[in-house]
This record gives C-alpha cells, sequence and structure tokens, in this order.
C-alpha cells in the first residue's frame, strides 16, 4: 500500500522508524497512525471502487412557475442506474430543507410537500444535486 506519494510504502520497519525519529511524538505511534490513516484510504478506495461511485454527475436547477404548479420536477441524472444522491436546495441563498427527494430510473425527483413546516416549492429556489 502507499500514502500520499505512488513510491512511499508504509512496511513495518518504516512504521518503527518513523515513530522513533520524531521526539515530539513521544507518547503518539507516528508511524502506526500513519499505517492506519494508510489501511483506512484503502478500504476507502475499494468501497468507492465497489460501489460505481466513479460514476458520478452534479447539476443545478432553478425551479420555474410550471415545476411549482406540477409540485415536483424530475431532474435527468445522465447515469443509467444512479446508486444514491444528495440533494440542498437555496431560497433566496439560505439553505432550506424538508425536500421529498427519490431516485425514479435515471432521474432525480424532487417533490413539494404541503404539509405545513415542510418545504414547499417556490419559484426561484435553487436545486444543487450530485447522484452517483
Amino acid at each position: 500500500m502507499t500514502i500520499i506519494s505512488g513510491s512511499t510504502t508504509l512496511t513495518t520497519a518504516y512504521i518503527k522508524h518513523l515513530t522513533n525519529m520524531n521526539r515530539a511524538s513521544k507518547d503518539v505511534t507516528l508511524g502506526t497512525r500513519l499505517a492506519l490513516h494508510e489501511a483506512n484510504i484503502a478500504s476507502a478506495s475499494a468501497i468507492i471502487a465497489g460501489s460505481n461511485i466513479g460514476s458520478a454527475t452534479s447539476g443545478s436547477y432553478t425551479l420555474v412557475a410550471g415545476d411549482v404548479s406540477a409540485s415536483l420536477v424530475n431532474i435527468p441524472t445522465k447515469l443509467t442506474a444512479p446508486k444514491g444522491f444528495t440533494v440542498q436546495v437555496y431560497r433566496s441563498g439560505s439553505l432550506v430543507t424538508g425536500q421529498n427527494v427519490a431516485i425514479s430510473s435515471a432521474s432525480l425527483v424532487v417533490k413539494s410537500t404541503l404539509v405545513s413546516g415542510s418545504w414547499v416549492m417556490t419559484s426561484s429556489d435553487v436545486i444543487n444535486w450530485v447522484a452517483f
């Protein structure tokens, strides 16, 4: 495994050397900490590779009157089968919450909820999204 650059491999001897070389880390095992971070990076890389995260797309959409009338908007993601998403909606520059969002085929479906206290679509609301 490598950390930071493609040429640094943390062997047991290197971990021991790192731990011993830094007097400021007298009570901290620096080499062991770096090895743990390296293992975590490798695990995260495996998860990303296995979950098709490499296929991600994002965008921003500003609601218009027609969206508000329909109380929903379909946002095409350009992915054939998105596995997940994140959506943030801003109104006049402030984050608003309570959206009803789902994946339908290759699109995000954002619905307005007409329940008090929940988000109700308004023209000019900006939907920022990421789908993966």
